[in-house]
């Protein structure tokens, strides 16, 4: 409130007959200034403004040289009336823009991400959990606001969200805006895949395309594929052990081509996986397994795919057998 002391000290001065002539014009261009909380015709305000400014300036400019300004009562109580009613809307005046002028409080945000071959287990202050799959991270505000529950994701996860009707959970994934109020349900964001993925273990979620007007409503066992090449989505039912049993630490291929199983090996494990024979790419497995060493996953999947493997530290190389 600068602006207030500075004019009840001109104020005080004008009473004491003490006040510059630049004091008494910042009178006159504060009353041009001023914009009441109710509301006025524009022309209505303009015809105010001036004729107080008029009236200021008139009662400033009255009293001659000779005239003691603490001697004319009438002169005193004329400023001090109108200074009040200066006073008194210049405090309006900030009250109303008060809360346009004041900085919108930050929101602190918590981040967490994985490397290959690492998951994590976050709970919200909200009661939800997010099981963070590898290479993945997620952002979201440290407090909630009191209307919505929002999550931005890069990556996978399995989220568990804790109902609650007042305020919907959007998990902002890339293109795709999920909403829910309490369900479960699983997240595949991976650009280099092309595309994203969300399962509905739980319950029922909205799903929103940020660049078109499509929309898919899914429960339990749903799930939407998007592609981010043509904007696209397709929308089926699956088998959720896959989803499930990623969730609770296990790998779960059901007839997957090894292409996509190894990009799955890589981000589980760690590793850089060379598939050299192109004609082992399209061969569909399927394995589930919990706990186990990559070599030993590999030594199952390659009975069944027919191939072999050598693996030298993080750098694991598929051929197909000799003689084929």
């Amino acid at each position: 409130m600068k602006n207030e002391h500075k004019l009840k000290e001109i104020y005080r001065k004008m009473l004491e007959g003490v006040e510059t002539p630049e004091e008494k014009e910042s009178i006159a261009q504060w009353l041009d200034q001023l914009n009441m909380s109710e509301p006025m015709e524009q022309q209505e305000l303009n015809e105010w403004t001036q004729r107080s400014k008029e009236e200021l300036q008139k009662m400033i400019k009255s009293p001659s040289s000779s005239q003691s300004w603490t001697k004319n009562a009438t002169w005193i109580a004329s400023a001090a009336a109108i200074l009040l009613f200066v006073s008194v809307a210049l405090l309006m005046w900030f009250d109303n823009r008060q809360p346009a002028e004041k900085e919108q409080p930050t929101t602190i945000y918590a981040e967490y991400s994985t490397r290959s071959g690492q998951r994590k287990l976050l709970t919200l202050s909200d009661g939800s959990q997010i099981w963070l799959g590898n290479a993945s991270k997620i952002r979201y505000p440290k407090d909630f606001q009191k209307d919505k529950r929002e999550i931005f994701l890069e990556g996978q996860a399995f989220f568990d969200v804790s109902h609650d009707s007042t305020r919907p959970f959007y998990v902002h994934v890339g293109e795709l805006d999920v909403k829910v109020l309490g369900t479960s349900f699983d997240v595949e964001n991976y650009t280099a895949d092309g595309e994203q993925t969300i399962t509905v273990a739980s319950g029922k979620v909205l799903v929103q395309p940020l660049h078109n007007d499509q929309q898919w409503i899914l429960e339990k066992g749903g799930q939407v594929v998007y592609s981010l090449a043509d904007k696209k989505g397709v929308k089926r039912e699956v088998d959720l052990a896959v989803i499930l049993g990623r969730k609770n630490g296990e790998l779960v291929f059901r007839n997957e081509t090894l292409a996509t199983i190894v990009v799955q090996l890589e981000r589980w494990y760690d590793v850089e996986i060379d598939l050299v024979s192109p004609v082992l790419k399209d061969k569909r497995l399927s394995l589930s397994v919990k706990d186990e060493a990559l070599e030993r996953v590999l030594s199952m999947l390659s009975v069944a795919g027919d191939f072999r493997f050598e693996i030298q530290g993080k750098k694991v190389t598929l051929y197909k057998r000799k003689g084929e």
